[in-house]
């Protein structure tokens, strides 16, 4: 209303949720992890193949389709960051795709570097998925 392009709020007019709405959504609210608890879970799976992936996601807060599109060449291993430039999404049988994320001007994200990464990256230079199973496919999007 203060830059003139309407005259009259409209919030008084506008119906409130249904109640049944409201409650599911306290129902579905998302529950997290302690500090202690994440410690916990990275410390026993430190020998797990998606260990990497799992560090990346609990230091960054990366949404899962941006942890699975994640390329290598966004990875800056010297500097602990990473650019989300690509989200994998699921599709129709089991393919997936890879969007450019929403901003072509992503900032890098800082993310804590475990002691078991390499610094130096011989794969910088290749346009791959940053996490993939042992046998280069990707990892699926279901939980």
């Amino acid at each position: 209303m203060h830059w003139g392009l309407i005259t009259r709020n409209p919030v008084p007019l506008a119906d409130p949720p249904p109640l049944r709405v409201v409650q599911a959504s306290r129902r579905r609210s998302m529950q997290t992890w302690t500090p202690a608890e994440l410690c916990e879970f990275l410390a026993a799976t430190e020998d797990h193949e998606l260990y990497s992936m799992w560090f990346f996601a609990s230091t960054t807060g990366v949404r899962r389709s941006e942890l699975l599109g994640q390329r290598v060449p966004g990875l800056d291993l010297d500097a602990a960051t990473a650019t989300v430039r690509h989200t994998l999404t699921p599709q129709a049988r089991g393919a997936t795709d890879l969007p450019t994320t929403r901003s072509p001007n992503a900032q890098p994200t800082a993310f804590g570097r475990p002691d078991s990464v390499a610094r130096a990256n011989p794969f910088q230079d290749l346009d791959i998925l940053a996490v993939t199973r042992p046998d280069h496919s990707p990892v699926s999007h279901a939980p």
